[in-house]
């Protein structure tokens, strides 16, 4: 194989359609911070692809991505309260066709990694996925999650809890040919969510690994999440989840870590005060 036809790990990112976006000043400042988190790979054969809509004010964007205009309408969501299973399925549509596009190019062999526009990855994933090319994928079961203050904390069922949880083989995301004939189910169950894909591959020959180390940090309550959790501390170890379920409580805590200098590199999480 020559070194151009060598696989590459692709990140992808898909931004929402604006209107769907209340702030739209903090999906700009996140996505800087995440792209600049991804060219922080310590090796060199990574690309990345952000998929948005025609229009979309993107912030600029470092050597080594690419941006891929879409022109979906905005999507047509349920209420969550009414329908929350219609309400994901119609999330995961409009994910997945944008995920669909930014990977159209893309080699079988090469690795697919989908990183939500507000998250930080590790350093090391480009350089891992090097040294264990072939191999069907990885799962991140550990990684971080932080909300900007001093602490963070290391989730031990991470890919349950994050998108930015999976590199996978682009072979195994069941897509056709022609992206117009990839079929629904696979663009929601295998592109548009985090949560299926793992499971199904377990049940064949080409079941994903674990990563042996955390591979990505998600931000909640960071005051520009694209989650809706609260804090670690609010979330993780309250004082009542110590009244009322010790158990989870000290499982919790023994997560708890201080915001290190170390992790910052490796991930290029920045400071709010640093903005």
């Amino acid at each position: 194989m020559s070194p151009a036809a060598a696989p590459k790990l692709l990140f992808v990112i898909p931004v929402r359609h604006p209107g769907s976006v209340s702030n739209w000043a903090m999906v700009h400042r996140n996505l800087s911070e995440t792209a600049h988190s991804i060219a922080n790979q310590d090796d060199p054969n990574w690309r990345c692809v952000v998929v948005a809509n025609e229009g979309a004010d993107l912030p600029a964007l470092p050597s080594g991505f690419e941006v891929r205009y879409v022109d979906f309408s905005l999507p047509d969501l349920p209420a969550r309260a009414d329908d929350e299973e219609a309400f994901y399925d119609a999330v995961r549509l409009d994910k997945g066709r944008r995920i669909l596009h930014g990977i159209t190019d893309a080699n079988d062999h090469d690795y697919v990694m989908v990183v939500d526009y507000d998250d930080w990855v590790s350093a090391r994933l480009a350089s891992w996925v090097q040294e264990h090319i072939g191999n069907p994928g990885w799962y991140f079961r550990r990684g971080y999650v932080h909300d900007g203050s001093q602490y963070i904390l290391l989730h031990k069922d991470f890919s349950e809890l994050c998108g930015t949880s999976h590199i996978v083989r682009r072979d195994l995301l069941g897509i056709a040919e022609t992206w117009t004939a990839t079929s629904e189910t696979v663009i929601k169950r295998n592109l548009g969510s985090h949560i299926f894909l793992r499971h199904d591959l377990a049940k064949t020959s080409n079941a994903l690994a674990e990563l042996p180390f955390p591979g990505a940090v998600y931000r909640v309550d960071y005051g520009s999440s694209n989650s809706s959790s609260e804090g670690v501390l609010q979330t993780y170890v309250p004082k009542w989840k110590l009244r009322k379920r010790p158990l989870e409580f000290m499982s919790n805590a023994m997560g708890l870590r201080i915001m290190t200098r170390k992790i910052r590199s490796e991930f290029k999480v920045q400071s709010p005060n640093s903005r």
